[in-house]
């Protein structure tokens, strides 16, 4: 007992027990919980983050997407009976590989016939778009389009077409690109 008072020998305590390896043991739980808690909301944190930057680029595909659609659809709908060949080259730069093909068949078979034939002119303009969706590849969007269209069959000056088309866009080499124009 006196080398217990000392402070060499722990005292027992009412059951005959030390406390000193209960006390480790409730030491040793108390920091494992901390390590699992520390471990999960760093995995939680990394989710967040990779799901922040995905709806990030997402946007971004929205946007960037959107613009390409208005502005290629513009030029696939815009031709001189006089420059076609070099009008149709320029719709087509906008255009995927896939679509190009189907794109030049139709303007050969179809319009630039029609075109030669009644002198036409035609200049388009999207007036509003909106995308249905977006992947950071695809998208598809909705354009509201405007085509003034001027030939000799006319008897006015000119007439307005107004049309809404649906197109696909897909990125293409780092850009956005025409993969489908479906009227709708």
């Amino acid at each position: 007992m006196a080398a217990a008072l000392s402070g060499n020998v722990p005292l027992p305590d009412e059951a005959g027990t030390d406390e000193r390896p209960r006390a480790l043991g409730s030491l040793a739980i108390a920091t494992a919980v901390c390590v699992v808690l520390a471990l999960a909301a760093s995995v939680l944190l990394a989710i967040t983050a990779h799901s922040n930057s995905h709806h990030r680029a997402i946007a971004a595909a929205r946007v960037a997407a959107l613009q390409a659609a208005k502005q290629e659809t513009a030029v696939a709908l815009t031709y001189d009976y006089r420059s076609l060949d070099a009008d149709f080259q320029r719709a087509e730069a906008g255009m995927s590989r896939k679509f190009r093909a189907n794109y030049a068949q139709t303007a050969a078979s179809s319009v630039a016939p029609l075109a030669a034939k009644t002198h036409a002119i035609t200049t388009g303009t999207v007036a509003a778009g909106g995308v249905v969706s977006a992947t950071e590849d695809t998208a598809r969007v909705l354009v509201f389009a405007n085509q003034t269209v001027e030939n000799k069959l006319l008897n006015a000056t000119s007439r307005l077409d107004r049309s809404v088309i649906e197109v696909t866009m897909v990125k293409e080499n780092g850009r956005w690109v025409i993969d489908n124009l479906q009227p709708f």
